[in-house]
């Protein structure tokens, strides 16, 4: 699995099996989970040089709405290890992104910006640069 690499879709499908992915970052990042599909039974773990960076963390709960804090993780240059698993005995399938925020889309304020979710939970990221002191404010036209 490599950062930004697309759609990884799996399954825990028989009781205590864990799913592990690894990757390499060259250089510092700053990384969002995208959680597509998976019931709150499936958890992930991010393992890396410093430790465990997140820890059995529900799909639900790891961006929008349910996840509470700030869902962007800081990781250093190294090895790491995204582990899927499930509470006791569950199963069932699951699907996620991994992006690095480096690679966010770059804007140009004041011009419109026309994308699609699709599937609809997706998150498609955006960066745009600012100087101090300056304020934006963002429409949604539809």
């Amino acid at each position: 699995m490599a950062v930004d690499s697309g759609l990884v879709t799996g399954a825990i499908s028989v009781p205590g099996e864990t799913d592990r992915f690894s990757f390499a970052l060259s250089s510092d990042a700053k990384l969002y989970f995208d959680a597509l599909a998976g019931t709150a039974s499936l958890n992930w773990s991010l393992d890396g040089p410093a430790g465990r960076l997140v820890s059995a963390r529900p799909f639900p709960s790891s961006d929008g709405l349910g996840i509470g804090s700030n869902p962007v993780i800081t990781a250093g240059a190294g090895d790491y290890i995204l582990t899927v698993d499930a509470d006791a005995d569950a199963t069932g399938d699951y699907q996620f992104s991994l992006k690095d925020l480096s690679n966010a889309t770059l804007l140009t304020p004041g011009n419109v910006v026309s994308s699609t979710l699709e599937p609809g939970n997706e998150t498609d990221l955006y960066q745009f640069s600012t100087n101090a002191g300056d304020q934006f404010s963002f429409d949604s036209i539809s």
